[in-house]
């Protein structure tokens, strides 16, 4: 978790992961269509990721409440 959802906090927590874990080298991630995580696993793992699959927003809700127990609550 981190205190702001910015590329920089996000990329500053990866490389903290990645400091504790050397050799790691993620083939895959997933996330919602969010700029800063994307830019931050890009910056962090500059060359190593493949792809970038974006998921229809339904999906990712499914997922959240199925997998998870979390449901996104919208403004009304």
């Amino acid at each position: 978790m981190v205190s702001k959802e910015t590329s920089e906090t996000i990329g500053e927590a990866l490389t903290i992961l990645c400091s504790w874990n050397p050799s790691w080298s993620p083939s895959h991630w997933m996330t919602d269509n969010c700029r800063a995580e994307i830019q931050a696993i890009e910056n962090t793992f500059s060359g190593k990721t493949n792809e970038e699959i974006n998921l229809p927003p339904a999906v990712l809700e499914t997922s959240r409440t199925r997998y998870l127990g979390i449901a996104c609550t919208k403004p009304t």
